[in-house]
């Protein structure tokens, strides 16, 4: 919580409710929150398919390269901590990680592999 200002309030009692709720009020519109504490917006599936519609992206000259590098680094870090995942893609889970982790910059060998990865969960569920 921040130190709040109270220069200007005084020591009447009868503001101590109002005092409060612009103490509450303060406190909710604080914008700042540490990243742990945030929920993931996407699962490992959902980060796939919105790196297959990136490449389609990047395919028609409306997005560059560069733009996929830190939506693969948060493939990779999903890829690593989520356990169903790696379970659903079976013994093809390392040559992935490698392949994703290797820097490779052809979308189109890059959309076959994201590919793989999302079909291998569709046949496994």
């Amino acid at each position: 919580m921040l130190k709040p200002n109270l220069i200007k309030w005084g020591d009447s009692e009868e503001l101590d409710g109002l005092l409060f709720f612009a103490q509450l009020i303060e406190e909710m519109l604080f914008n700042y929150t540490i990243d742990s504490y945030k929920a993931p917006a996407f699962n490992t599936k959902s980060r796939c398919i919105e790196i297959l519609s990136t490449i389609e992206d990047i395919k028609e000259d409306r997005l560059q390269d560069g733009t996929l590098k830190p939506m693969l680094e948060e493939l990779v870090w999903s890829l690593d901590s989520d356990i169903v995942a790696q379970k659903l893609i079976g013994a093809d889970y390392l040559l992935h990680i490698r392949f994703l982790k290797s820097g490779q910059t052809d979308v189109y060998k890059l959309e076959t592999r994201i590919n793989h990865i999302v079909n291998t969960w569709e046949i496994n569920i």
